[in-house]
This record gives structure tokens, sequence and C-alpha cells, in this order.
């Protein structure tokens, strides 16, 4: 009976990949409305298509739709890695970034982290894929009621910067 029970255990240790065990704590986030929401005012209807909704920025509206998100306890005090996935597009210069920030209650700022899309988006006027990645350090990242924040700006250059199908995945390095 002993040898079943060590073999049973021994398969579900190994059916889970090394990957799975490496980031047992991973927090993948599907960002299509769950969170609370910020910046909601840019978000706009798609004139080609009347069930699509977008963020849709400038240099006078600097700061796009995004996510207040609170950590669960399992993340806090540790590295993690903040991966960003969405499709952006821009009509005049490519200045827009995506943000990742961890704020304290009244807004003070203990960590800023932000990703160009100018290395990705080479064509202006399509919408195109972007996807990166911002490292949040353990000191930056403390163990008290602080909040992370993921969205996207533009302050400056012409035109506007829009963002679709926004994703994100927090993971624990």
């Amino acid at each position: 009976m002993k040898k079943i029970i060590y073999l049973a255990a021994i398969a579900v240790l190994f059916s889970c990949s090394k990957e799975e065990r490496k980031n047992a704590l991973e927090l993948d986030l599907n960002l299509t409305g769950e969170m609370m929401q910020v910046n909601t005012q840019t978000v706009i209807q798609d004139a080609t298509n009347q069930n699509n909704y977008y963020s849709q920025i400038d240099t006078l509206i600097k700061y796009g739709y995004g996510y207040k998100i609170v950590l669960p306890d399992s993340l806090k005090e540790k590295t993690l890695k903040v991966i960003i996935s969405a499709d952006v597009k821009e009509t005049e210069t490519v200045t827009g970034e995506f943000v990742v920030s961890i704020n304290e209650p009244n807004m003070t700022s203990l960590f800023w982290g932000n990703r160009a899309i100018a290395g990705q988006l080479k064509e202006l006027n399509t919408w195109k894929p972007f996807k990166d990645s911002v490292i949040i350090g353990a000191a930056q990242n403390p163990k008290k009621n602080s909040h992370l924040y993921i969205f996207n700006t533009k302050f400056t250059g012409g035109g506007v910067f829009c963002v679709d199908n926004f994703k994100v995945k927090v993971i624990k390095e």
C-alpha cells in the first residue's frame, strides 16, 4: 500500500512541469474588466466594430485606461516580473509607453517602471502586438497597504496612442 501511495505522489509531482513549479505564485490577470479600472474616460468605441472598445490618449489626456491591483500577501516583499501584452497603434509619433507602478494609498510612488512601445511599433495607423516586461525588486514591493497600477501614457509627440486587448501577468521571480 505504501508503494502505491509513493508512486501516486511521484506521478503527481512529475505531472507538473518545472516551469509550473517555479512559478507557483503566478498571478495571471487577463484584464478585461475584473480588477478596479482607472482612467475609464479614455475608453472609446471602435468606429469599425461597434462591439469593440479601446483606450485612446494623447499629450493632453496623458494617462490611459489601466488597472489598480491589490497583490495577494504571497506576492508582497518578493521580486516580481510584470509582463504586459496588448495591441497598440499610434497615429503620428510613436511616443506611447506602458507604466507599472506601486503606490501607497496617498499616491506616493514606491516604484515606477515604464516600457516604450517605439522599439516594437514601426508603422503608424496600424494595430500591432506589443509585449514587454518590468521587474519590481522586493525592496520596492513592501508588505504594506500599497497598490500595483498598470496603465498606458503619452507625454510627448503628436497624434493619439491607442491600446486594445490589454493583458498582464505577474510572476514571482
